[in-house]
């Protein structure tokens, strides 16, 4: 982990690893589909997984237009920052060169949630944090009002990573 995330001080896991959905679903905040700009019926990677990517969009496109496109598909408008305004959820974009590698998203009380590939969903505590080799740097961020059926974390839940 910390080859992959050397700025990755903290984490909460919050969820067990699965290939059912992806990062760029949960920035959505959906968990019953992975989000790609490829054809539904063919995954390079996971033929069994149900793939989405909002009508319209070009396939095999993974500017960060696309994914503002995406993710404007379900209620996020490009925004300056990633500070958190009460009442909104902001999405961070990462990427390596031309191409969006990853998809962060805040929750309503300011902390950031990611799923990790097909791994583990992660609580982590800004968006600089997965910054590294892995994802790239944050390259934009979105915000909508917040859609949020989650609660905030008891205290004590959060723990330091050496």
């Amino acid at each position: 982990m910390r080859r992959d995330f050397p700025n990755l001080h903290w984490y909460t896991e919050t969820s067990d690893p699965t290939a059912r959905y992806n990062c760029h679903a949960w920035g959505a905040d959906t968990n019953a589909v992975w989000w790609e700009p490829a054809r539904p019926d063919q995954h390079p990677s996971f033929p069994w997984a149900r793939i989405y990517w909002p009508a319209g969009l070009p396939l095999y496109d993974l500017s960060l237009a696309n994914f503002r496109r995406a993710h404007g598909s379900v209620g996020f408008e490009v925004c300056i920052d990633g500070t958190f305004d009460d009442g909104f959820e902001k999405v961070a974009h990462y990427m390596i060169g031309l191409d969006v590698q990853h998809t962060a998203r805040q929750l309503p009380w300011g902390t950031w949630t990611s799923k990790l590939g097909m791994g583990m969903d992660i609580e982590h505590g800004d968006p600089q944090a997965l910054e590294g080799p892995k994802y790239g740097a944050v390259a934009g961020y979105m915000r909508r009002r917040s859609q949020a059926k989650l609660v905030p974390p008891a205290s004590g839940l959060l723990f330091a990573k050496p």
